[in-house]
C-alpha cells in the first residue's frame, strides 16, 4: 500500500512540473499513441518544435505539441534546448530589431548633434551681442567730472529760466487784464 501511494506521488510530482523541450537537429519524429516506436504514428513533429513534457516513462516523453496533440516521443530526439537553426533565426531577428533601434537612435544622435550646433551658434551670438552692451553701458557709467558739473550746472541754469518764465508770464498775464479793466488790478 504504501508503495503504491509513493508511486501515486512521484507521478504527480513528474507530471507537475511541466517542462518543454524541442526536436533537435534536422528530424521528423512521429508522435504515438503508446511508448513504443511499433505503434503508428498519430502527428509528425519537425526540427524545433516546442513540446510540453507531461510525463517520462523508460527513454519515452509523453507530450503535448503546439496543437494540442497528446502522445508518445522517443526521448533521444528530444532536448531541452532549443536547436541552432531555431536559435540562429531568432539571434538573426532580435539582431535586426537591435539594428533599427541603432539606426533610430543615430538619426535622433544626428538631429540633436545639429540642433547643439545651432544652439552653439545662437549662444555665441548672444555672447558677443552682450559684450557689446556691457561696453556700451560702460561708456555711460564713466563720466568725467568736468561733465558731471557742466551737467548740473545747466540743469541749475534751466531752472532757473523755467521759474523765471513762469513768474514773468504771470506778471504780463496780470498786466494785460489790468489794461483791458481800464488799470483795476485783480
Amino acid at each position: 500500500m504504501k508503495q503504491a501511494l509513493f508511486a501515486t506521488l512521484l507521478l504527480f510530482s513528474i507530471t507537475a512540473s511541466a517542462e518543454t523541450v524541442f526536436i533537435k537537429d534536422e528530424l521528423r519524429v512521429g508522435v504515438r499513441t503508446q511508448p513504443n516506436s511499433n505503434e503508428p504514428p498519430i502527428a509528425v513533429v519537425i526540427t524545433g518544435a516546442a513540446l510540453e513534457v507531461l510525463e517520462k516513462q523508460g527513454g519515452y516523453l509523453r507530450v503535448r505539441t503546439e496543437k494540442g496533440i497528446t502522445g508518445w516521443i522517443n526521448q533521444l530526439y528530444a532536448s531541452p534546448e532549443k536547436p541552432a537553426r531555431v536559435q540562429n533565426v531568432e539571434l538573426l531577428e532580435e539582431q535586426q530589431q537591435l539594428n533599427d533601434k541603432i539606426r533610430v537612435l543615430e538619426e535622433a544622435l544626428s538631429s540633436r548633434d545639429e540642433q547643439n550646433v545651432q544652439l552653439n551658434k545662437a549662444v555665441d551670438s548672444l555672447r558677443d551681442e552682450n559684450a557689446k552692451l556691457l561696453r556700451e553701458l560702460e561708456q555711460y557709467r564713466v563720466v568725467p567730472e568736468e561733465e558731471s558739473s557742466l551737467w548740473l550746472y545747466t540743469m541749475g541754469v534751466m531752472l532757473l529760466l523755467f521759474i523765471g518764465g513762469i513768474f514773468l508770464g504771470v506778471k504780463w498775464h496780470r498786466d494785460r487784464v489790468a489794461q483791458r479793466l481800464g488799470g483795476i488790478e485783480i
